[in-house]
């Protein structure tokens, strides 16, 4: 069994059928991409993978923990969140008010109820992620770089398995998508965190960091396969990528 299963996913709201019979898996300590235009579906399976949105049909499974499916009780978001899936939003909205170190805190949570443990766990992941000089600035004056790794930070705080990373490159320049890219690989190496990323339009990061990628097209799986199968799909070519990559 893979770690994430998504079996036959279903998502509509009212007659829209936002996800139309999605299959997908994900194995453990892989870095899965999965990609698509913008309304192909990508946010709305992650916010059924968390809970945040009820499905229509179909069964999603986490390590061997059926979180949704026919007769059974969908677990809550925060019960998915205590079994390990984390999450990062396309639109980051930190807690402008508070320090950066008040925002990760506020994730070390999920597993303790210890002030100083809470402070010293926030602490060791702000210094990891690079934003140390910044722990006692305020939230609101982070550049979007900063606001992007404070969210990812705040993920990490959960203890996740597995990360939910929604556009997590997006309005990022190409040092910082690189320090990205970079930030993905070390949490795979460094703490066997699998990632599943959602991303439209930064191919670069796509094929340089993937293992595998998913393709969706207005809510449908279109294609599958490595890196190198993808830019060769001539179904993904037509319906996504528009010519072929070399």
């Amino acid at each position: 069994m893979a770690f994430l299963e998504v079996k036959g996913l279903v998502k509509k709201f009212g007659g829209l059928t936002a996800i139309g019979g999605v299959d997908l898996s994900v194995e453990e300590h892989e870095i899965v991409s999965v990609i698509g235009p913008n309304g192909a579906g990508k946010t709305t399976i992650f916010n059924c993978i968390c809970g945040l949105f009820p499905i229509t049909e179909g069964t999603i499974i986490f390590n061997g923990t059926v979180l949704t499916g026919p007769n059974k009780r969908p677990l809550k978001t925060h019960e998915i969140a205590k079994l390990g899936v984390g999450r990062t939003f396309q639109i980051v909205k930190p807690l402008k008010e508070l320090s950066v170190l008040e925002n990760v805190m506020v994730g070390t949570f999920a597993n303790t109820d210890s002030m100083r443990d809470a402070r010293h766990e926030a602490e060791r992941i702000i210094k990891w992620i690079g934003l140390g000089p910044w722990k006692d600035k305020l939230a609101r004056e982070l550049t979007l770089s900063g606001r992007k790794r404070l969210e990812v930070a705040r993920s990490l705080a959960t203890k996740p398995r597995m990360i939910l990373l929604d556009e997590v490159m997006a309005g990022l320049n190409p040092t910082e998508v690189e320090e990205m890219m970079d930030l993905i690989r070390r949490m795979r190496d460094e703490f066997g965190i699998t990632a599943v990323c959602g991303v439209e339009h930064v191919m670069r990061v796509v094929m340089n960091l993937s293992t595998r990628i998913i393709v969706l097209n207005y809510g449908k799986k279109i294609a599958e396969g490595t890196p190198k199968e993808i830019i060769d799909n001539p179904i993904v070519i037509s319906a996504y990528l528009g010519e072929p990559m070399n």
